[in-house]
């Protein structure tokens, strides 16, 4: 899979976001929209969050064309989110480098074997993202299941940017997999 350097960059920055919810998606019903990850005083992800995530993997997707311009329009909207979900974290001077944008060429230091799962993952993240962007548009109303999809993206972008072990890129895979043939059948 061949991307441009600013499809790259914003996938690396997408990356970054999922690491500053540290993989999870929405809150769990029943708990607060405030929440502390690390020392940051910050929100969950919510509608406007997805939103930005769902369209800036359909945006660096590989198999379209992303304009330098759009590329770094879209950077701008995603560290804007990063930062209103973590506004401590924008301001840290002792960087933790937690919600740190991920350089993909990182992926090519990591061991062949989780190289090949983290190249399927995103392989097929961007025809999910497209699927999921899709489904939204045609129902109105937010079903769990498609949340549960959405959500599952982060974890997928976090599980690429991160050291997470063969067993975890393993269930990601997996769960990928699985989510894909709810999709399908979401759409029949």
């Amino acid at each position: 899979m061949s991307m441009t350097k600013i499809q790259k960059e914003l996938l690396g920055a997408l990356i970054g976001l999922a690491r500053s919810v540290d993989g999870r998606g929405e809150a769990a019903k029943g708990e607060s929209q405030e929440f502390s990850s690390g020392d940051s005083n910050g929100h969950r992800p919510d509608k406007a969050t997805h939103e930005i995530l769902l369209g800036g993997i359909c945006a660096a997707n590989p198999e379209k064309e992303l304009r330098e311009e759009e590329g770094k329009s879209w950077i701008v909207r995603v560290e804007a989110e990063k930062n209103r979900l973590n506004p401590d974290c924008a301001v840290c001077k002792g960087k933790c480098g937690r919600t740190d944008n991920y350089d993909l060429e990182e992926m090519e230091t990591d061991e062949p074997s989780d190289r090949a799962r983290k190249e399927q993952i995103l392989a097929e993240l961007f025809p999910m993202a497209e699927k999921l962007q899709q489904l939204r548009k045609e129902t109105k109303e937010q079903n769990e299941e498609l949340q549960g999809a959405v959500n599952f993206l982060y974890k997928a972008l976090f599980a690429i940017g991160n050291y997470v072990g063969e067993k975890s890129l393993q269930s990601v895979v997996q769960e990928m997999n699985n989510l894909f043939v709810k999709l399908e059948n979401v759409l029949k």
